[in-house]
């Protein structure tokens, strides 16, 4: 299964489909195609958007949807978006969401790698990790995309997370993921 892409046009069941901004902002629109899968989040390069309020209602209606599997993309990118300190905020709000629905989290990181370490590092209830008054586990997160050397593959894994691999990844670091933590994907676009 494609793990993660953006191509609305694959047939059903055969991949997540990531929802566009445009969907999100008109969550009532959402016309799922019968047996798709799709994920919703709020992408890091459009945290400098005016309009986060409404992103956060759209997601977080959509979130709730049986055909919607997964929370993301989000996450953190130091290239571009908003500020790092914004874009974390969001992050967190991605994270509490996940918990509440009980859904994977796939995670978009560009030179952030040791952000999200250190936000995985934090006391319960400010990263996603298990709420001990009520028991809910934090969601599974998953990184999208990854290229990463097999150095910070372990670190990552060693952390909880997940790792997605695309056309273009280290060879050594898909081989020393294990398989049950190791996820495919083409990130593509529509066609």
């Amino acid at each position: 299964m494609d793990y993660h892409t953006h191509n609305p046009n694959i047939p059903p069941g055969t991949g997540i489909i990531n929802l566009p901004r445009a969907v999100i902002l008109a969550s009532d629109t959402f016309q799922p195609v019968p047996g798709g899968l799709y994920s919703v989040g709020i992408h890091p390069w459009w945290t400098s958007e005016e309009d986060l309020q409404q992103e956060q209602a759209g997601v977080a209606q959509l979130a709730r949807h049986p055909q919607v599997v997964v929370i993301g993309e989000c996450g953190l990118d130091s290239l571009r978006g908003g500020t790092l300190d914004r874009q974390l905020a969001i992050l967190k709000w991605h994270i509490q969401l996940a918990t509440a629905v009980q859904k994977p989290l796939t995670l978009h990181c560009v030179r952030a790698f040791h952000h999200l370490l250190a936000l995985r590092k934090q006391p319960p209830n400010k990263a996603g990790h298990t709420n001990k008054a009520n028991q809910t586990p934090a969601p599974r997160m998953v990184i999208h995309g990854f290229r990463g050397g097999p150095t910070l593959a372990r670190q990552l894994l060693s952390a909880g997370f997940e790792l997605s691999f695309g056309p273009h990844h280290n060879a050594d670091s898909y081989q020393l993921t294990p398989p049950h933590l190791r996820h495919q994907e083409t990130d593509a676009n529509p066609e």
